[in-house]
């Protein structure tokens, strides 16, 4: 027996009775032997494994100096074992030697980050809920489409807050929507159990005694863990700390519902920057030209979907151009033809809008797919699922279902209680998969059905309107596909209220692209409705 595994001992002793616990008791919460518990008391364990050290500490509940000081005599008990590791709450990891082993694997942050403040402030009063009572654990969840900027939030905020993590901060990209395979879980987890000290051959095979031990050596440590560029759930749960000292910040394109429903994450659903914010950071990255024409560089900003990945290509671009004016490039960027290609990042396909936007495409169901392609040759603002059950020609039970598959895979985005809308690059990106796997003969088939749906639901809409008016024009055929139920004025109104703006632009649409009876037969349906109240612009 050493002075320091006797003076240990009786510490341990101490705070178990102040637990009011029996070393039973102890033995069982801890996950350890009775004996390895009794033999740690007397002074008999001369070097004790650092996951038991902190799984003790866990059940005692220990806080503040009398932690500190638990950690601090467990250290001084393992001195001279060069590579065990234990932790010094307040403090840092140490080992024995005396040398540092607090992981620091975080990125490095972006440069010129510009924005997201509510966000930010929103990922910062997160912190506030690790010291609640009850504690709870704090996993914040980062969603939103591709290149909107998730993990440059993430990684962002992380350096800004880490002196709130003195443990360390632990770092992994998934690679859920990459172009390779996914980052197994149990891969992730060695690599974490390695950065915390545990060498390889000790690591255990099987993937739920890495995540055991993982929780283990997190326990009461004050550490970030970011979770970068997830696929699934799945990938994300065995990684998950299990005390609430730490904090856990997940990036995805999915909405990961599972991840807020069970494991109480606060999502926080990141939209396009808002314009100011996207000029903001084109004069951040171009200098003088994008801030002396602030018409130019708005349009590219416009240009580029207001995406932060998007506008960085695009700043890239316009400092390999030097010469060109940035009202050219925004002109460039607002031809279909060209977008794409303009924002290619010289062929990076980790950095491509095109090859980033395919990963979120290429994990769609069938039916997914096809609904995305067909919703990209809408010529109007927005969908409701009658309308997209038209365009794909099946139920409008069904297309909800898959409209929600697109919300979540972050490739569409609510814009009312029913409707849909998606951004310019992302349509663009759609149309250009629609014109590679749909023929000809498909494509014009589902814009047939969608305009007979708005022609047949327009006129009835006017006849339930205008009952006894002489002029209205004469009934039309119900359509194939599903319909809107327009059984009162109240409702019909609603429907044209809220389809004004697709019918205008559908019937310009129809008339200069083959469906010219449709057009002048929906501009006579829908000429008593624009006449009224303050609709007379959309009727010319």
């Amino acid at each position: 027996m050493t002075d320091d595994a006797a003076a240990f001992g009786t510490r341990l002793c101490i705070c178990r009775q102040l637990a009011a616990l029996s070393q039973e008791e102890l033995a069982e919460r801890s996950a350890l032997s009775v004996r390895a518990v009794r033999n740690l008391e007397t002074g008999r364990t001369k070097s004790p494994h650092p996951g038991s050290i902190r799984r003790l500490a866990a059940v005692l509940e220990l806080r503040g100096e009398a932690r500190r000081e638990f950690f601090l005599a467990a250290s001084r008990l393992v001195r001279g074992a060069s590579t065990s590791i234990v932790a010094v709450p307040g403090s840092r990891l140490v080992r024995a030697d005396g040398g540092q082993a607090v992981p620091r694997q975080l990125p490095g942050p972006v440069q010129r980050f510009v924005g997201r403040d509510d966000e930010l402030v929103a990922l910062t009063g997160l912190l506030d809920r690790s010291d609640a009572t009850p504690p709870a654990a704090v996993i914040a969840a980062i969603t939103g489409t591709a290149g909107v900027g998730k993990s440059a939030l993430a990684v962002h905020w992380a350096h800004r807050v880490t002196d709130r993590f003195p443990d360390g901060q632990l770092y992994v990209n998934l690679r859920g929507y990459d172009l390779g395979q996914p980052i197994p879980a149990a891969d992730a987890l060695a690599g974490f159990l390695r950065a915390l000290g545990v060498p390889g051959p000790d690591v255990p095979a099987a993937a739920s005694e890495r995540a055991a031990r993982f929780r283990s050596m997190l326990a009461g440590q004050r550490m970030l863990v970011v979770l970068d560029n997830a696929g699934q759930v799945e990938q994300v749960r065995p990684l998950l700390p299990g005390t609430p000292t730490c904090v856990t910040v997940v990036t995805s394109r999915d909405a990961l519902p599972g991840l807020v429903a069970r494991d109480g994450a606060v999502r926080l659903d990141l939209d396009p920057l808002p314009l100011a914010e996207a000029v903001r950071l084109l004069v951040a990255l171009i200098g003088p030209r994008a801030a002396a024409d602030p018409g130019a560089t708005e349009a590219v900003a416009e240009g580029c979907s207001r995406l932060p990945l998007a506008l960085r290509l695009a700043a890239e671009l316009a400092e390999a151009r030097s010469a060109t004016h940035l009202a050219d490039l925004a002109g460039e960027l607002a031809d279909e033809q060209q977008r794409l290609d303009m924002l290619d990042a010289g062929g990076d396909p980790s950095t491509a809008i095109r090859a980033v936007f395919s990963w979120s495409y290429q994990h769609l169901d069938p039916d997914a797919a096809r609904l995305f392609r067909l919703l990209s040759l809408h010529p109007g603002h927005d969908v409701d699922p009658d309308a997209a059950a038209a365009l794909a020609a099946t139920t409008v039970r069904h297309a909800r279902r898959v409209l929600e598959v697109l919300v979540r895979a972050r490739l569409i985005k609510p814009v009312g209680p029913v409707r849909h809308a998606m951004h310019d690059l992302l349509r663009t990106y759609g149309r250009e998969r629609a014109y590679a796997e749909d023929s000809e003969d498909e494509r014009r088939a589902a814009l047939t059905r969608l305009f007979n749906y708005y022609l047949y639901t327009a006129a009835t809409a006017m006849h339930t309107l205008f009952p006894t008016e002489r002029y209205l024009p004469p009934r039309i055929a119900p359509p194939a596909t599903a319909v809107a139920i327009l059984a009162d004025a109240a409702r019909a109104r609603a429907w044209m209220d809220g389809e004004q703006a697709n019918l205008v632009t559908f019937a310009a649409y129809a008339a200069g692209h083959g469906w010219s009876c449709h057009a002048a037969r929906l501009s006579a349906a829908m000429s008593r409705y624009l006449a009224g109240g303050a609709r007379h612009q959309s009727a010319t």
